[in-house]
């Protein structure tokens, strides 16, 4: 896969500051090292995250909804740097893909690419966006990867978000609200089952015709108002169980406005980061089988005092903790 060096950006390492606690260096800012895709990327020896960013609004613009996640990339750099490394793992900064001129499906390829490329050299990629039309070039490179190992690998996604994005295509052009539906099809030509948990999910934020849509393609989606039962707890380790592999998708607009503003589209009645959330995405996250990740829809625009960059980065930590256990 050949990466369009023409729509992609490099690292900024100046983007990265915060306070030090002295001695050995303990917080992001003083550990993230640049790693531009324009060079021969090394191998990594041991626990090494990637972060790439997707700065791109084309897939919310053709949502009709509120722009602004091309910013998210660089918000999130800002507010990350003063968190706490705890483990003994690695982090690189690889740059941004860019959207320029609308070009939506060729940044998602770009996108690919990427992914493929930082996966074959045994980095860990944990992608920041951009819309959730992220989740198609992401998934794109995760599944071409995947498949040098096997033909039919037996993927998942699981995607925390108050929408299931199950939505057609118009003319054949996805946007942000399309992404899972593409990966469907996408599956289909490639002869991978659609292994798809969405978590999260508010009925109110989703068409009868999205719903029926998922229960046809075999998808249970677990509520938001289903989230503090023991029912979420099962479902997710069931889901787990059938999977070799696991992609890990965040949209931020799964959570309470309250606590995430900046997004795309806010939710007012959106889930808590904290509690039964947490305790399924670090059972997520410990499985073993998680692959890759990526953190959507983080808008600083319509942010108030970084709340939503800040929720973002304490999202990458966790991550980042329990991948590394």
């Amino acid at each position: 896969m050949k990466l369009d060096l023409d729509h992609y950006r490099a690292p900024d390492i100046e983007l990265w500051s915060g306070r030090s606690d002295g001695g050995v260096a303990s917080r992001f800012h003083e550990i993230v090292k640049p790693l531009s895709l324009l060079e021969a990327l090394p191998q990594a020896e041991k626990k090494n995250f990637a972060l790439l960013g997707f700065a791109c609004d084309e897939g919310v613009i053709r949502n009709q909804g509120r722009p602004g996640a091309v910013l998210g990339p660089n918000a999130f750099r800002r507010v990350a740097g003063g968190m706490p490394r705890h483990g003994a793992y690695e982090i690189v900064d690889a740059g941004d893909i860019l959207c320029e001129d609308g070009e939506l499906e060729k940044a998602q390829a770009n996108l690919a690419s990427a992914v493929f490329h930082l996966l074959n050299h045994r980095y860990v990629p944990i992608l920041i966006g951009g819309g959730h039309e992220i989740a198609v070039g992401h998934w794109i490179g995760l599944s071409e990867f995947l498949q040098k190992k096997e033909s039919i690998p037996r993927l998942g996604v699981i995607n925390f978000d108050a929408h299931l994005d199950l939505r057609e295509p118009l003319d054949g052009k996805g946007n942000s609200g399309t992404s899972f539906y593409q990966v469907w099809q996408l599956g289909q030509q490639k002869g991978m089952p659609f292994s798809y948990l969405p978590i999260g999910i508010q009925r109110s934020a989703n068409t009868e015709i999205l719903l029926h849509r998922a229960a046809k393609w075999g998808v249970n989606p677990i509520l938001a108002e289903e989230m503090h039962t023991d029912q979420s707890t099962k479902e997710t380790a069931n889901f787990l169980r059938e999977m070799d592999w696991v992609y890990l998708t965040i949209c931020l607009d799964v959570f309470s406005a309250a606590v995430a503003p900046g997004v795309s589209a806010a939710s007012a009645l959106g889930i808590s980061p904290q509690g039964r959330f947490l305790h399924i995405l670090r059972s997520i996250l410990s499985s073993g089988k998680v692959i890759s990740c990526d953190i959507a829809e983080l808008n600083p625009i319509h942010d108030i005092n970084n709340l939503t960059a800040k929720l973002a980065a304490s999202l990458c930590w966790e991550i980042m903790e329990y991948l590394n256990d």
